[in-house]
């Protein structure tokens, strides 16, 4: 204990002209005790006193009620995923645990701390979990997090850090971080230390300050100290400690050069018993190493090792506190630098071997610290690093894992061995979004043992095709393997079919004995496998047109109902980002079964949103959107489609082509058309786009743009486009793709009404066909659109209210209501103003302004002197207040709705304020009440 103290006096000196320095820890310590949070990072070169300074702020915060929470980077964690944000909150939630409870997106994150694993959502969900269990650690206690040697952290625990910090600053939290100066960093380093608030350099000591440190050093050695010092503080104390421990040289020609030539005497100066064990912690670290791996490693007793430490914390090279670790960085480095590389990999080999059974990723990163050691020959080699692979990519160390696996195939491997590698890395590419994965999944397939080996390859090596793009090779990859998977495994030959179909469809490559499959269908649905068949088939039906819509309709809710005693409720296997979920809403959709789209499609995303994945959310929130455009609620599509595309990443093409169109479609009914037109030609989705389905359907959205701009070439362009891939494909279905109606403006402008009406009476034979009232009642208001005499088109539009009056499409009923009214021989005045008012007032609560404008120069036509709908309750929220509002109305809480969307708790309470007052209420018990009068005062 006499040697700790000893040591720790050496090392803790006082702080010195640091008052700056503390005056502004201080202060942010103080805003974050009163709930302005923010993020910080000292930097500096090593032993300018960055550590002393975070143990200041720790001491004067834990005095203040605070929960301090540490960590540390350093080399051998920096490989391994998440350890520094392990070490910042795995105390904290052990503490915290009994005296309260962590619920909803805590959970999150606690996965990763209870299991060692990460939440099914990725990164993504973890920093959401991340986010929310520091605002619960944060209600009980202000928080103050500081990472030291923050250029040493793993890089997804500084992305955390970095998510954390973005997100302060309504948090009583303070983050502080140092980083070392000169030091190489990291892309998530850089990004870290560009977040912060601000960065805080202390400066060099000046020569008084020194001269104060060195009050028992001879004079004449002061200066030179001060000197060859640059006032660096650890040093300074370095240069002292030299003198102090050699009298006889105490003047100022004694004092070494630099400081590196100092610490490498002084480890000269160590006997060989010092040496071992210091070069045993540089190999096994510094995080958790105990006595008696040292001994066991450098083949000691237990005993002498313990006493060996000892000398060590009395002559300060080894901390005297705490963890077994150096006192300092750079004693560190002058022993890693000291050792022979093949003495060092000796050691490494030799810590992997005693570390595999236990500890496989410690085990993992000793093999890779030994690459002239490769291959190492051993039996337990490749398992160990397998294991520690597994491991990485369960906490999302996507990176971490395929070095590990990538060290493997070094290694002599046996046939299935390889396989399961292959396949693995494979695996762990795709989840990188590294097309690498490509090669590595075809190898695994050609290394296959046996048929389902080969059927499981084959069905990760076509998703992971699709998800590149990959179309046509995907569809092949999974039909080819389908068609030779064995009789007794029907789940996997099921998932082959999907994952063909999955691509198929895209390319309008259906199997032309997909309908023969209705049969495997057409009972209770029971597997995931079944699902998706099922879906898919749904799909089929509704883009060919093959009816009647109401088979379509009950095979797509079988799809996706938990059961027929429950058949409004998602089943639970079911994902939010999973294809099969958005190919049978969309079928819902086209059917004309809105209301089932939007209740299956609102709990997907209730469902990722709980998960944290934001990437389901995107997903089934575009599926609303569509479901919105094509139901007529504009107001709700816009809301959906502006979370789709903020949710959406940008390489997921064909889902944001998908977005893009309902974007058009939302921003034509609010008299965007301009400005969403310069919105496409900046992302560069005015030209051609990738023969896919989903650009097929944004091509739809598109013509309809060119129509109402009156771009009539464009407009031809993109219809004739869709009719070429429809055609080909076979998907005619008047509700999916309506591209013969779409036609219509262009062939007028051209003088071709006789094909216009020839084209339309096809689309409208096909409606009837597949029987879904909305597209009956489009392609009849196209059909009047051709008709050469009023009574003819006056015929058609009446059968065109009459067919969508019970249709749930309230935005194209207002408008046949409107362009019947504008015929004079539809009725008297009175009549049709009264069904102009009506279909005004209709597309008002659609939110269609371009529909109200429409009625509105109707009415003034027939002489009456229409007002606009004034902008009042409900409908005067921007669509974030109106879904915020709907949420909170609906029971849930500011921290609840902030999960769900995915943003702070300050932004819900600002969204709220914007509520109430436009509202004129005072409070949450009213807007209820306040939301149901506002859609019933229309």
């Amino acid at each position: 204990m006499a040697g700790e103290r000893r040591a720790r006096d050496r090392l803790e000196t006082p702080l010195r002209e640091r008052d700056v320095e503390t005056r502004a820890l201080a202060q942010v310590l103080g805003a974050a005790r009163r709930g302005n949070g923010s993020a910080h990072v000292l930097k500096g070169p090593a032993g300018i006193g960055k550590t002393s300074l975070l143990r200041w702020l720790a001491t004067n915060a834990a005095s203040t009620d605070c929960l301090v929470m540490r960590a540390r980077g350093t080399r051998e964690g920096a490989s391994h995923t998440y350890s520094a944000v392990l070490d910042l909150y795995s105390p904290a939630v052990f503490h915290s645990r009994g005296q309260m409870s962590f619920h909803g997106a805590c959970e999150l994150a606690l996965t990763l701390i209870d299991t060692g694993t990460t939440p099914p959502g990725g990164e993504f969900a973890f920093l959401h979990g991340l986010y929310w269990l520091t605002v619960s650690l944060s209600e009980a206690q202000p928080l103050v997090l500081l990472c030291d040697d923050i250029q040493w952290c793993d890089d997804a625990s500084l992305r955390a850090l970095r998510h954390l910090a973005e997100r302060s600053a309504d948090l009583p939290v303070l983050i502080v971080g140092a980083v070392r100066a000169g030091e190489p960093l990291s892309e998530a380093a850089v990004a870290f230390v560009d977040t912060v608030t601000t960065v805080v350099e202390p400066h060099e000591l000046s020569a008084d300050a020194v001269a104060g440190m060195l009050t028992d050093v001879p004079r004449d050695a002061i200066a030179t100290i001060a000197a060859r010092s640059g006032g660096n503080p650890f040093l300074v104390q370095e240069l002292k400690n030299y003198l102090q421990e050699h009298p006889d040289r105490a003047v100022a020609s004694a004092v070494p050069p630099n400081v590196v030539t100092t610490i490498d005497q002084r480890l000269r100066a160590l006997d060989p018993a010092e040496r071992n064990v210091l070069m045993a912690l540089v190999v096994l670290g510094e995080r958790d190493t105990s006595i008696a791996e040292i001994g066991d490693l450098v083949g000691a007793d237990h005993s002498e090792v313990s006493r060996v430490v000892d000398q060590l914390r009395e002559r300060a090279l080894v901390s005297g506190h705490g963890p077994l670790a150096f006192a300092h960085p750079l004693y560190r480095d002058a022993v890693e630098r000291a050792m022979r590389p093949h003495e060092r990999q000796r050691l490494e080999k030799a810590a992997a071997c005693a570390r595999h059974v236990d500890r496989p990723i410690h085990a993992a990163s000793h093999i890779l610290a030994a690459p002239d050691l490769c291959p190492m020959g051993e039996d337990w080699v490749v398992p160990t690093l397998v294991r520690a692979a597994e491991d990485a990519a369960g906490r999302g160390g996507f990176d971490e894992a395929e070095r590990y696996l990538r060290r493997t195939l070094r290694e002599p491997l046996e046939a299935p061995v390889a396989f399961t590698i292959r396949l693995h890395l494979g695996s762990v590419l795709h989840q990188k979004n590294d097309a690498q994965a490509l090669e590595h999944l075809a190898r695994a397939q050609a290394l296959a043992p046996d048929d389902v080996a080969a059927g499981t390859a084959a069905l990760a090596r076509s998703e992971a095709l699709f998800h590149f793009g990959d179309l046509v090779q995907a569809a092949a990859v999974a039909e080819t393997a389908a068609a030779a998977a064995i009789e007794d495994q029907p789940g996997l030959r099921t998932a082959l079919e999907v994952a063909a179909l999955n691509a198929g469809s895209q390319l309008g490559l259906q199997r032309p004995h997909l309908a023969d499959d209705a049969a495997r269908t057409s009972g209770r649905v029971v597997d995931v496998a079944e699902r998706a068949l099922a879906a898919h088939i749904a799909w089929d039906r509704a883009v060919r047109g093959v009816g009647p819509h109401t088979a379509v309709i009950d095979l797509a809710r079988r799809s996706l109902a938990v059961s027929f005693d429950q058949p409004d409720v998602l089943h639970e296997e079911l994902y939010a980002a999973d294809p099969s979920l958005v190919y049978a809403c969309n079928a819902l959709s086209w059917a004309g079964d809105f209301s089932g789209a939007e209740l299956f499609t609102t709990q997907a995303i209730e469902r990722a949103s709980a998960r944290g994945s934001v990437l389901g959310v995107a997903y089934a929130t575009a599926a609303r959107a569509g479901n919105g455009v094509y139901r007529g609620d504009i107001r709700g599509a816009a809301i959906d489609v502006r979370s789709a595309l903020d949710h959406l990443p940008q390489p997921d093409l064909m889902y944001h082509l998908l977005a893009v169109g309902w974007e058009i479609e939302v921003a034509i009914e609010q008299e965007r058309a301009e400005e969403v037109r310069d919105r496409i030609i900046a992302e560069g989705v005015d030209g051609s786009v990738p023969d896919i389905g989903a650009a097929s359907a944004m091509l739809i959205s598109r013509a309809r743009l060119w129509a109402e701009l009156g771009e009539w070439d464009r407009l031809r362009a993109d219809t004739e486009e869709v009719a070429v891939r429809s055609e080909r494909a076979h998907y005619i279905s008047a509700s999916s793709t309506p591209w013969r109606s779409l036609s219509v403006p262009s062939l007028l402008a051209a003088g071709r009404r006789a094909y216009a009406e020839e084209l339309v009476h096809e689309e409208l034979t096909h409606a009837e066909r597949f029987g879904s009232p909305r597209a009956i009642g489009v392609a009849l208001r196209a059909l009047a659109t051709c008709r050469p005499d009023p009574e003819s088109a006056i015929a058609d539009l009446v059968r065109a209210t009459e067919v969508l009056s019970d249709a749930d499409a309230e935005l194209v009923l207002a408008g046949a209501q409107i362009d019947l009214a504008t015929h004079a021989g539809s009725g008297s005045v009175r009549h049709r103003q009264s069904q102009l008012r009506d279909a005004m007032e209709r597309a008002y609560r659609c939110g269609s302004e371009r529909e109200v404008r429409r009625a509105m120069r109707a009415l003034r036509d027939t002489g009456a002197r229409p007002r606009r709908p004034v902008r009042s309750g409900p409908d005067a929220l921007t669509p974030q207040e109106l879904q915020v509002a709907r949420l909170a109305s609906g029971g849930m809480g500011n921290r609840e709705i902030a999960e769900a969307l995915f943003v702070t708790r300050r932004t819900v309470e600002l969204h709220l304020t914007n509520v109430y007052r436009k509202l004129h209420i005072d409070g949450r018990s009213q807007l209820e009440s306040a939301l149901v009068l506002g859609r019933s005062a229309h």
